[in-house]
């Protein structure tokens, strides 16, 4: 089974630990409807959790958002972090994607401006689809 575009989903994060519940909910939900396994589900949910307090650990207190955008399309998740101000003055894209690596197929970080924007990606395997 090749899964299909389920829709997307844009989240606006503040710093709060407690919202990141809604960020595991969300990215849960487009995996399964992507068609993975529960396993594959579970450890993309703790790695895009990890690259969010990746990205809070360093942000200023006046500008703790992150947007979050995810979406599943073409046999693979991408979910995109933007990152504002004082992010691309600090070496926290380098952290986000240190700590995901092997744990996320593609990374991809563009920087324009005060913007940073970080592009992951997760392949959907046909070992790791539902069936």
């Amino acid at each position: 089974m090749q899964p299909t575009e389920t829709g997307k989903v844009e989240i606006t994060l503040s710093s709060d630990p407690r919202l990141l519940a809604g960020v595991s909910g969300a990215v849960n939900h487009v995996a399964e409807a992507a068609g993975m396994d529960e396993s594959s589900r579970a450890n993309l949910v703790a790695a895009i959790e990890d690259a969010c307090h990746a990205a809070f650990d360093q942000l200023p207190e006046d500008r703790s958002t992150i947007q979050l955008m995810l979406g599943s399309a073409g046999g693979h998740i991408d979910a995109v972090l933007m990152l504002q101000g004082s992010a691309t003055k600090s070496d926290r894209p380098e952290k986000i994607q240190r700590a995901l690596t092997g744990r996320i197929d593609k990374i991809n970080r563009e920087v324009r401006g005060d913007t940073v924007r970080i592009v992951l990606v997760k392949n959907i395997s046909t070992h790791t689809a539902k069936r």
